[in-house]
């Protein structure tokens, strides 16, 4: 159960109980999904929360109060056992990547084909073949076996599901406290507080989302609007930590003028990052060259926007994580279509704003395009997205640059969220000795 009050916040605790953690404790962050992000070459469909995991693991490092692990799924041994002085740790997993491949192309919830691809001739009957000699799944809600013989100070899961629910078991089972990272709007789905068992738009049950949720010692969130939902919806209060950027290496270019085109950046999908909507716009500029990086998604969403891709949209599928900032460097602005109540804090708008590429976006994500002036939200509206684009791509529009670096550095640089996140797992652990657990 958490150990923290719900009526009692992680600033009141640092005034009761001053943080007394020694040097050097140790943390781990579950982020199962973030090998790319560590080793570009290894994978692909790096996101926000796999950059999230990957950047608080190498800031709390860096800080020297802290010995950090990152612990990741594999289906090859890592080349390495340390880089930038976090740990790795992977659960080497063969025919993983081969299961992925094969939930690209078949839903089970409800069975449905997604796609065909020949390769399933042979996929199919291997994984079948080989089921009796794989480790089963953990068990939900309990704890990971892949997780208990690895012994930390604190836990750290991201998102909410399955994987964050044996996080949090297994921290409890070892007498160790866990924090629970908020990544989307999805993981407060409102669906997850009612006894009937429903699936979130990810597949994860609404039972063991709820378990995640309820059981996880302290919750933190990447906005105010999610600070706000967890409390209203769940009864619990979050700690506000937002997003980080690296400064250092996502900056303006030198040479503005050899900007060219709008560039959108997500996944094939209608719900999340809404790439349909992307295209409409893209086709009612007709005269904007457009790039498209789009990760694999909806096998028919992704099948339809080939087919009709309009002539000024480019297709990418992948650009490696550290050849992104030229993508965001070069463009004339960056185009967001997500939908905010599903969205979290999309890291694209960071990257974007520290590019100083103006953001054109359906929706303001927490106030950020107002607060920070990079750019501008057009509530939802395609005609006014549109014309928008048109103005800032034609330089009617323009963002105060000046404003924006001063926001991003007091508010998202990762020095400030770093010491910040620091702050709150040492009170954390402070309080625990402070209460003999």
């Amino acid at each position: 159960m958490p150990d923290l009050s719900e009526n009692e916040t992680i600033d009141h605790l640092a005034e009761r109980h001053p943080a007394r953690v020694a040097p050097q404790r140790s943390v781990a962050i579950v982020a199962w999904q973030a090998l790319p992000a560590v080793f570009p070459n290894l994978g692909r469909g790096i996101g926000g929360m796999e950059t999230a995991a990957w950047t608080f693991a190498k800031g709390l490092t860096g800080i020297g109060q802290w010995s950090a692990a990152i612990i990741v799924r594999a289906d090859v041994k890592l080349p390495a056992d340390t880089v930038d002085g976090v740990r790795l740790h992977a659960s080497v997993e063969r025919w993983e990547s081969v299961r992925r491949d094969v939930a690209q192309c078949i839903d089970l919830h409800p069975f449905r084909w997604k796609r065909f691809r020949p390769s399933l001739l042979w996929k199919l009957p291997a994984l079948l073949l080989t089921r009796p000699f794989r480790s089963r799944d953990p068990e939900l809600m309990r704890p990971d076996p892949r997780l208990t013989s690895f012994s930390t100070d604190v836990w750290v899961a991201m998102g909410v599901g399955k994987e964050s629910a044996g996080v949090i078991a297994t921290a409890h089972s070892q007498n160790r406290p866990c924090v629970l990272m908020i990544r989307c709007g999805a993981d407060l789905d409102e669906r997850y507080i009612a006894d009937e068992i429903s699936f979130s738009d990810y597949g994860e049950r609404s039972d063991v989302c709820r378990f995640a949720i309820e059981q996880a010692d302290v919750i933190v969130c990447q906005s105010n609007i999610q600070v706000e939902k967890l409390k209203r919806v769940f009864g619990r209060d979050g700690h506000l930590i937002r997003n980080p950027i690296d400064l250092n290496v996502w900056q303006r270019p030198a040479n503005d003028r050899l900007r060219r085109g709008v560039i959108w950046v997500g996944r094939y999908d209608d719900f999340h990052k809404r790439i349909p909507l992307a295209i409409e716009i893209a086709r009612r500029c007709p005269e904007i060259p457009f790039t498209f990086i789009a990760n694999r998604g909806d096998a028919d969403i992704e099948s339809s926007t080939r087919a009709a891709c309009p002539p000024n949209v480019t297709l990418i599928d992948y650009v490696r994580a550290n050849e992104m900032h030229q993508r965001f460097a070069s463009a004339l602005a960056f185009l967001s279509t997500s939908d905010h109540r599903v969205e979290g804090f999309p890291n694209v708008l960071l990257q974007a704003a520290a590019s100083g590429t103006p953001i054109v976006s359906l929706n303001d994500f927490d106030g950020f395009l107002e607060a920070s002036a990079a750019g501008f939200p057009c509530e939802s509206s395609l005609e006014h997205a549109t014309q928008t684009l048109a103005d800032v791509v034609a330089g009617k529009l323009t963002i105060d640059h000046e404003a924006v670096d001063a926001y991003l550095q007091t508010y998202h640089s990762t020095p400030a969220v770093i010491t910040k996140l620091s702050g709150l797992l040492s009170t954390l652990l402070a309080a625990r000795v402070t209460n003999g657990s």
